[in-house]
Parts: C-alpha cells; structure tokens; sequence
C-alpha cells in the first residue's frame, strides 16, 4: 500500500509548494498525479522527491522486511551518539571497535564525518582533519552528511581564524558545490 498521504503531509508540514518541491525534479503535472493516487512517476523521480522531503522510499512504499544491523553499523550509531554529547572517552571506546576491514560503502560515510567531527570540533587537530577531508567523497553524501560537513569545516576555519572562508558561500565555491546541491 502506497502512503501517498505521508509525502503530502511532509511537503505541507515543511511548506513546499508542489512547483519548488518539483523544480529540477519533475514537471508539476507528474507530482500532482501523484498526490492524485493517479500514476506514480519513475523511480529516479521518486528518490528525488523524497530526498528532498527528507522521506525515504519505505515511508511512501512501506515493505515488511527487517534487515539486520551490521556491527560496524550498530557501533557507528552509538559512537555517532557518544560523540554528540561530547563523550569523548565513549566515542574513542566505541570508533576503535569498528572493523575498517568489513566496513561496506554505506557505513564508510558516518564513520568519516565521524572522524572529522571529532579531529575539528572535540581535539581541534588541524593536521588530523586535513588528512581525513582528503579521503572524504563529498558528492557522495547524503543530504544529511553534506550539511554535517559543511558546518564542520566552517567550524574548522572559524578556529583558524579565517574568517571570510567559514562562510557557507564561500565553502561551497571551494568545494565546487551549490546550495541546492548541497540540499538534495
């Protein structure tokens, strides 16, 4: 069963018109027959969408099927976690149980924002942050990712000092990135 009324309530709680929901996406006919409950667009589309949304495709097309945590999964989350509330003993704990040899492409994301985070914001180890952001695929992030690591390099030039690069605008031109890259 679709949960066509789950997206529209999202975009109406987030007060996206249907045109600036679909600019760049899809034509507003395509997302009006969608809301209709007359014709679901093409997958692509629907990602799309839903990214923006912040929805993932299962909050639209629910499926019934329970996939198990990786480990390095599980310890990612509790390190993300430990490393929120500034538990530096705990995430130090918790990274150094991350098995880097059976991490999947998918975990390989968190667990280098992860460092970063900790190399700018907790130890403010330039030297440290410059190696990792160099093994870091930007484009690769996800929504959620990308803003994590924009605000974490602006926090990192604001502690040097340089202020005229911890501007978001001037971030993005370094990283040959726009602002509606950055949300999508």
């Amino acid at each position: 069963m679709i949960n066509i009324e789950k997206f529209i309530s999202t975009r109406k709680r987030l007060k996206i018109s249907q045109m600036a929901l679909c600019t760049d996406i899809c034509t507003q006919a395509t997302l009006s027959k969608f809301e209709k409950h007359q014709q679901v667009p093409a997958f692509d589309i629907m990602i799309a969408l839903c990214e923006w949304l912040g929805l993932t495709l299962n909050d639209v097309f629910p499926i019934n099927v329970t996939a198990r945590q990786t480990n390095n999964e599980r310890v990612l989350t509790l390190a993300t976690q430990a490393l929120f509330y500034q538990n530096i003993g705990k995430f130090e704990h918790l990274i150094k149980q991350v098995e880097i040899d059976k991490m999947v492409d998918t975990e390989r994301p968190t667990y280098q924002i992860t460092q970063y985070f900790s190399a700018v914001i907790l130890k403010q180890d330039c030297l440290k942050a410059k190696q990792i952001i160099k093994k870091i695929d930007i484009a690769g992030l996800n929504k959620s990712h990308k803003l994590l690591f924009y605000a974490i390099t602006s926090h990192y030039y604001y502690q040097r000092g340089q202020f005229k690069e911890a501007r978001l605008t001037r971030l993005l031109k370094m990283f040959g990135a726009t602002k509606r890259k950055v949300q999508q």
